[in-house]
């Protein structure tokens, strides 16, 4: 349960999502898929209210999204508020160790997967996992994004938590 609740704070952001809500120049370049995936973990990872966080989810996760934490399922509201009651850590860290991107076409950031491991501390906690994300255009949003990315499959497991 301890690895559960403190992977759930791995899941949420605050510039990143903030700026995903400002209209985009015409002809303006996506971030690339790993660049939208490291930054959406950062938003949710560095929240400092539930409101920042509230903003990250929106932003990162599709409010459809399939979330497998550890090998248990879990519904986004729940992530959600394991992330709240677990507090908020002004000086939250994140690193990424390794990262693959395998876009749906070629040379696209529009869709595709991304792999990402990393290391976070969260008060006086560290954690070491590995994020593996299904990220798609959400043409559900209302009204619609500049970016319309989100993360439709999380699948996250917890290689190690030291205290």
């Amino acid at each position: 349960m301890v690895a559960l609740r403190f992977a759930s704070l791995l899941l949420l952001y605050t510039p990143f999502a903030l700026a995903s809500k400002l209209p985009c120049p015409p002809n303006s370049t996506l971030p690339s898929l790993t660049t939208w995936a490291q930054n959406g973990l950062a938003g949710i990872v560095k929240a400092t209210s539930a409101s920042a966080l509230e903003t990250a989810f929106d932003v990162w996760l599709s409010q459809d999204v399939n979330i497998t934490l550890n090998g248990n399922s879990l519904a986004r509201a729940a992530l959600f508020a394991n992330r709240v009651n677990q507090g908020f850590d002004p000086a939250a860290k994140l690193s990424f160790i390794h990262t693959v991107e395998v876009p749906t076409v070629a040379n696209s950031s529009e869709t595709g997967e991304v792999s990402l491991s990393f290391n976070a501390t969260i008060g006086k906690n560290t954690i070491t996992g590995v994020i593996n994300l299904v990220i798609v255009q959400d043409t559900s949003l209302s009204p619609p994004p500049a970016d319309l990315r989100r993360t439709m499959n999380f699948n996250e497991i917890v290689t190690g938590i030291a205290h």
